[in-house]
């Protein structure tokens, strides 16, 4: 079977889309012809130096990179021959042209969280021309869809608001970095768990809510809230800043950018607990990164992550609750080692079983499978 993945980027070593475009085609690859569509743009220090514009390989692996048209992410792939057509992200023009040039019944497209912005509110004037384009270009093209990989109940909610059939949907979390299960695994770096260290990882903008955790710890005072994002929204930073000043609270509620891997690691393992009270959030693959590394997740009720009911995480309140995200916290700082500890590991367990590359690559296949042409 050959296997086309799209990706506007294509980076082996980063989060989100191009994690699916880079593991997973390695590993869907042992098996199958898997052809990467990319860009020039969107490459880092950690991108492999033979990925010139052109045509190269990588492992068993094809990679077409493209010069894309305009200040955008828009290119024109080649697909001719492909069985399944995989694109990973939602840019909008993308989409279109993807759509048009695939096999009929054929073309999976995996938003990866992209449609999280277009629900319950607006984010400023770009999700409003995101929705304007949603709702009147984006359903013509939309049937010609097969199957839709979405990460979380709220994703397939915004897609079922475009006017796609719930039976068009497939929930797969993840996928997350081998690397990181692997890590997670060691006993390195050796990080003592700081009681009552909270840490919150999300970009500095209005969507993540990041207000509701800074308020939760007014009345946490044997707390202390490490927040690492970049600040996007410059203004919304300040109001967050100026909130904990006003709350008294200056001293406890500590921004710290933008972290590299390994500084994200070491936070996560310094940590008992890790909150994500986004308004509107994908799977939150921070929250798996979370488990592996011993930290309870505590996130809002709009952030897709779901495990296995058994294990018990992670700790849910209805988003804009702040009681309750305080009485959550509470609980895990007085019975993180006599209670919580146990249900990190086994959520740390399922993670591995059901997010690593290999797992995620065999659903695919199942999924590739049952496509009609």
């Amino acid at each position: 079977m050959r296997i086309d993945f799209v990706s506007s980027r294509w980076a082996p070593f980063v989060g989100g889309a191009e994690i699916v475009a880079g593991e997973l085609a390695r590993e869907l690859s042992a098996e199958n012809e898997v052809v990467v569509h990319t860009t020039e743009r969107g490459f880092g220090q950690d991108q492999d130096s033979r990925l010139e514009t052109g045509e190269a390989r990588i492992g068993n692996v094809t990679v077409l990179r493209y010069r894309p048209y305009g200040p955008g992410r828009l290119f024109f792939p080649r697909l001719a021959g492909a069985d399944v057509v995989h694109m990973h992200g939602f840019y909008r023009p993308l989409v279109v042209e993807v759509a048009r040039r695939a096999p009929r019944g054929r073309l999976v497209i995996q938003p990866h969280g992209a449609l999280m912005p277009n629900l319950g509110g607006s984010d400023g004037v770009r999700s409003e021309v995101r929705k304007g384009i949603d709702r009147w270009v984006l359903p013509r093209f939309l049937p010609r869809v097969a199957r839709f990989v979405t990460i979380s109940p709220s994703e397939a909610e915004g897609l079922r608001r475009l006017g796609v059939p719930g039976a068009a949907c497939v929930s797969l979390p993840g996928p997350i970095r081998q690397s990181l299960v692997d890590r997670a695994k060691s006993d390195s770096p050796a990080v003592d768990r700081v009681p009552g260290r909270i840490a919150l990882v999300a970009r500095l903008v209005p969507l993540k809510s990041v207000e509701h955790a800074i308020e939760a710890m007014a009345g946490l005072p044997d707390f202390e809230l490490h927040i690492a994002g970049e600040a996007e929204d410059a203004e919304y930073a300040s109001e967050l800043a100026a909130l904990a000043a006003r709350l008294d609270i200056k001293g406890r509620v500590r921004f710290l950018g933008r972290l590299s891997p390994d500084e994200l690691e070491r936070l996560l393992r310094s940590s008992v607990a890790l909150v994500l009270p986004s308004r509107a959030d994908g799977w939150g693959l921070v929250v798996a990164e979370a488990l592996l590394f011993g930290a309870v997740p505590v996130v809002s009720s709009g952030v897709g992550a779901v495990l296995d009911d058994a294990i018990g995480l992670p700790l849910r309140y209805e988003w804009g609750d702040v009681a309750a995200l305080r009485t959550h916290l509470e609980d895990v700082g007085a019975r993180y080692a006599d209670f919580y500890r146990t249900r990190v590991e086994a959520g740390a367990s399922w993670v591995e079983a059901k997010m690593s590359p290999k797992a995620i690559a065999a659903a695919l296949l199942e999924l590739y499978d049952g496509l009609s042409g």
